[in-house]
């Protein structure tokens, strides 16, 4: 308790300079800082495969390693507790690398450098990362803040000014994660600003927002398994391509899976097409979601080349900056791409029309959806085309994320089809108030709630 360690510089291959542990070690109250060494496992402090290290209200800080982790490079079973890591350096894990168990709580993960990457942290073994701020580290080839190939549960994280250079500005996942009440923001990166994902991703209420790719697929980059639930995804910009919002795509190995359930999906922007969403010959599959306000010069809303269904969702205000363009719904490329569309609402694209479909299967209804023009080839039982639904603004009408409300007397309540209608609406509302579910991802009530209270999200 109460120790400062300082100063240090060894050179020995693969030796560890700072503080070494087999065994059970409690530090409290201390500072490790300016440990400098060359191509060993760790700056500051290494935790064997045997050892047991508790660190509590400390800081490490300035330390650097030549291969893997600039901080600490743990192996064993490690407990961090109001503990910040900053300034340290290292190839792999230039805060924290971990290959053992790690549990951080209340913690400051700040300022740290991976030559290569995982600037904050890079996880290979198992991670609880819990209210705890990620902020300011950059990994020089990619995976800015958090860096993940192992198992990982993070919950009122903050991800934010993170820099992973080529991808994963806030979150780089290969593995299995999770996260919860967390926010991704204003992390940048040449694609995948925000987060970028080739394993399998599960958020919970939570935010991204304001990251910015310099080249394209700013908020997520999902070429794996991506689960989002009561997430809104707001502000993000891509600079120079594709995917200001979500960016669902192929890569050599495996086809993105997105599942959308409650999410809305705001005022993105990307410099050519998908500023909502970009889906490159991804599956994707959305319940209850809002794409709303998004822009881009050539397809605002959604690009498609590959398969969408929509159930029970809202697109509109979605602008281009060119007349040639489409504001809401895209459907080409190839011919297997097609969007199913039911309970549905597509709307307010301005002077553009709301769709088009030049290759692939088209743009089919499965009925009971809403057309504010007749571009989307609604045609099924149920559908209503050149028809105004008569929406609200995007507001917190209450729920983990922003709707649009339908007004009174709007054509979309009681319009829609019970089978296959989700139980609730986006906001968690009970479906259906009257005879039957209403168009869009918002369920009329007669009055607007106020019971709803959106999740409490550190910033």
């Amino acid at each position: 308790s109460g120790m400062t360690i300082q100063n240090v510089y060894g050179n020995y291959d693969w030796t560890h300079n700072g503080i070494y542990n087999l065994g059970h070690l409690t530090l409290s109250n201390s500072l490790v800082i300016s440990i400098t060494s060359g191509w060993t496992q760790a700056g500051a402090i290494y935790n064997d495969y045997s050892g047991v290290l508790t660190i509590t209200n400390s800081t490490i800080s300035n330390n650097q390693s030549g291969a893997y982790g600039g901080g600490v490079a743990n192996y064993g079973v490690m407990t961090l507790d109001h503990v910040t890591i900053s300034g340290n350096r290292a190839y792999h894990g230039g805060g924290i690398l971990n290959g053992g168990a790690m549990t951080i709580t209340n913690s400051t993960i700040n300022g740290n450098t991976a030559w290569v990457a995982g600037g904050g942290i890079q996880n290979a073994g198992t991670a609880s990362i819990t209210n705890s701020t990620i902020i300011s580290n950059t990994g020089n080839s990619h995976s800015g803040g958090f860096y993940n190939l192992g198992i990982a549960y993070l919950s009122g994280v903050i991800l934010t000014r993170n820099n992973g250079h080529s991808y994963g500005g806030g979150i780089h996942n290969g593995s299995m994660l999770s996260l919860s009440a967390s926010t991704i923001a204003t992390n940048t990166a040449q694609y995948g600003a925000g987060v970028s994902n080739y394993g399998t991703l599960t958020m919970t209420f939570g935010t991204v927002r304001d990251n910015i790719a310099h080249q394209g697929f700013a908020g997520f980059l999902n070429t794996g398994t991506l689960n989002l639930s009561q997430v809104s995804i707001s502000g993000n910009i891509a600079e120079t391509f594709d995917g200001g919002g979500i960016t669902n795509a192929k890569d050599s190995q495996q086809k993105g899976f997105l599942n959308l359930t409650d999410v809305t999906i705001s005022h993105n922007v990307a410099q050519r097409n998908g500023g909502g969403i970009f889906n490159k010959d991804g599956m994707l599959i959305a319940t209850n979601v809002t794409v709303s306000g998004n822009s881009a010069s050539i397809i605002a809303g959604i690009d498609n080349s590959g398969q969408i269904t929509l159930t029970n969702t809202t697109i509109t205000d979605n602008q281009v900056t060119q007349p040639s363009g489409l504001a809401s719904i895209y459907n080409g490329y190839n011919s297997t791409s097609v969007v199913y569309l039911k309970n549905t609402i597509i709307a307010n694209s301005g002077s553009v029309p709301n769709c088009r479909s030049d290759l692939g299967i088209g743009i089919i209804s499965l009925g009971y959806n809403l057309n504010s023009d007749n571009s989307c080839n609604l045609t099924t039982i149920g559908d209503l085309t050149n028809t105004n639904p008569f929406l609200g603004s995007l507001a917190n009408n209450g729920g983990a994320t922003l709707t649009h409300a339908l007004n009174a007397g709007s054509p979309a309540i009681n319009a829609g089809d019970n089978t296959g209608c989700p139980a609730t609406d986006q906001r968690g509302m009970p479906r259906p108030l009257g005879a039957r579910c209403d168009i869009g991802a918002y369920e009329f009530s007669g009055t607007y709630p106020f019971a709803f209270i959106l999740p409490v999200i550190r910033k």
